[in-house]
């Protein structure tokens, strides 16, 4: 494994980079502040009687109950946290109405996007790409709605040449076919491509199965990724040597 030098004698002509985009383009960080400020919406709108920590509970509970099998099925993640705040609010006697349920989805998605921040480095990494003759994409678990508002709040959303989710395949990563699909939008070989991620189980593994370079965000991993960067910066360097 390697951070930041090249290893290889002869260097690969890589056509096209992929990024995940939670934790990996966006901070964890802001995610959990963007769900405090949904419940915290949700409270005032219903005058409940208890914290955010209550409808984060229980919305964790449900998604990690959903997430278990992803892989070979994917739901809308949006749908199962309305189900969870739905039947919460149900213990307390209160009903949705049509109207409360399209007011959550909107609060949940104008949420993420207003505060998911974008990591340090983000934008100069992607300006240094696209003036590459690169393919540049986005492969994620998470729903459609989410990620093409956050991207447009964010104003980086015209550096992607092609967008695949999780809510589009019906699968979620590491299954190979969410990984085939966006690589046959880009019509590139797997050996041609770059996947930056940084999940081990989700991303690298799910890159490496299928035959792409893979580079690891964070710290060091358990399994072998190809490359290692612990934030955009030491990611900047190592995409420099790797693409003449």
């Amino acid at each position: 494994m390697t951070s930041g030098i090249f290893r290889n004698i002869i260097k690969t002509v890589y056509r096209g980079i992929f990024f995940d985009f939670g934790g990996t383009l966006v901070s964890e960080e802001s995610d959990l502040i963007a769900h405090e400020n949904i419940y915290r919406s949700i409270i005032e709108r219903f005058g409940l009687d208890f914290s955010p920590e209550n409808i984060d509970s229980a919305v964790r509970n449900r998604m990690e109950s959903v997430l278990q099998n992803s892989e070979f099925q994917w739901e809308r993640l949006i749908d199962h946290a309305i189900s969870a705040i739905e039947d919460l609010l149900s213990e307390n006697r209160i009903s949705l109405t049509a109207e409360d349920k399209n007011w959550l989805e909107k609060i949940y998605v104008e949420m993420h996007a207003r505060h998911l921040d974008l990591f340090p480095g983000v934008h100069e990494t992607l300006r240094f790409l696209k003036s590459k003759d690169l393919h540049l994409g986005i492969i994620s678990d998470i729903d459609d709605d989410l990620l093409h508002a956050t991207l447009s709040q964010k104003k980086i959303k015209d550096f992607f040449d092609s967008i695949t989710t999780s809510e589009e395949v019906g699968v979620g990563k590491p299954n190979p076919l969410i990984f085939r699909r966006a690589l046959k939008k880009a019509r590139l070989r797997p050996e041609w491509c770059i996947y930056v991620g940084n999940s081990v189980r989700h991303d690298v593994i799910g890159a490496k199965r299928i035959g792409m370079t893979s580079i690891y965000l964070g710290r060091e991993p358990e399994v072998d990724p190809d490359y290692v960067a612990e934030n955009f910066i030491e990611l900047k360097e190592i995409l420099q040597n790797l693409i003449p």
